[in-house]
């Protein structure tokens, strides 16, 4: 409403485009939605974009803080245990605006986002952003997530080791371009990612 254009025109827009504005390429915040707005055939005054924008911003900002309550203790425990903790994610403008709001990120040595790196996930590029980061080599990382554009199948093939994250309250989310076929490790919850951790953490030394 706030861009007016029709919500069933918009949500499809929003998806076929995905990777477009999750790696920026359209420009900042502001001209990615007068370029969404555009697909879906309309024109809408600078007003209507700023607008859409700021509902836009309040609605991403819900879902992110929207964390699990196992997320926050597990990634001090692993924090406390030495691990360098580093997250990447295929990412709108949003979440680099207001990662350092949110409780859990304090625990976090590095980020990765593709709006801001101009990729998307499963790209060798990212996960070797992410080592630079981190200072670390791919054999040393434990890559764990819903498996979400190709990512675990990506961090497999960059040498990473990785695990899928299929939470119960999850199970039915959208999940953009997911690993469908993934055979790797399965694990439920994020506390089980301290042990798996830790085995990482003696197999390679």
């Amino acid at each position: 409403q706030a861009l007016g254009v029709p919500g069933d025109v918009l949500f499809l827009t929003l998806g076929i485009t995905f990777v477009e504005r999750a790696t920026g390429s359209r420009g900042d915040s502001v001209a990615t939605m007068r370029w969404v707005a555009q697909l879906c055939g309309h024109e809408p005054s600078m007003e209507q974009v700023h607008a859409a924008c700021k509902l836009r911003r309040a609605i991403e900002s819900s879902y992110a803080r929207n964390i699990r309550p196992n997320a926050v203790p597990a990634a001090a425990k692993l924090k406390a245990d030495g691990f360098k903790l580093g997250l990447m994610s295929d990412c709108t403008h949003e979440l680099p605006r207001i990662w350092k709001e949110l409780p859990v990120s304090q625990y976090f040595h590095a980020t990765v986002f593709s709006v801001n790196e101009g990729h998307c996930k499963p790209d060798r590029r990212l996960y070797a952003r992410m080592c630079d980061l981190l200072q670390v080599e791919p054999e040393e990382c434990l890559y764990v997530g819903d498996g979400g554009g190709h990512e675990l199948s990506g961090a497999h093939a960059f040498g990473m080791r990785a695990a899928q994250l299929v939470a119960p309250e999850s199970r039915d989310g959208l999940v953009y371009n997911p690993d469908v076929d993934w055979a790797g490790v399965t694990i439920t919850s994020l506390t089980e990612v301290i042990a798996l951790a830790g085995s990482q953490r003696n197999a390679t030394g």
